[in-house]
């Protein structure tokens, strides 16, 4: 885990490092997982959608992607970029957190609409 992500710090650094080199999709990516971590889902959101446009989010941006949009009820869109993440090898603890997350849907989805 990158733990380094977790403090102001690094969020003020990633932020101004992103002035300098504004087309970076890594660092992009560095950004939204600390916006991710700072619950500020839909600066992630923009971000990664940003550095999407650069180059292929990897299994990790996904994740981060989808959690993101979860956390601001997209929840079709969340569900379908962590299936994209998963379907990407996903690591652990992503991976679980990802399946979590997904059948905490699935089991929302059954209790909204009783057969």
């Amino acid at each position: 885990m990158r733990d380094w992500c977790k403090g102001d710090i690094a969020y003020e650094w990633a932020t101004q490092a992103r002035e300098t080199w504004s087309e970076d999709p890594e660092l992009t990516e560095i950004l939204a997982e600390i916006s991710y971590r700072k619950r500020e889902y839909g600066r992630a959101i923009q971000l990664l959608r940003e550095s999407a446009l650069r180059s292929p989010l990897d299994a990790r941006a996904l994740f981060f992607l989808g959690m993101s949009q979860l956390q601001t009820k997209q929840e079709s869109e969340g569900r379908e970029t962590l299936e994209l993440a998963l379907a990407a090898a996903l690591d652990e603890p992503w991976e679980t957190e990802a399946k979590r997350a997904i059948k905490q849907l699935s089991g929302a989805k059954l209790k909204n609409h009783p057969r």
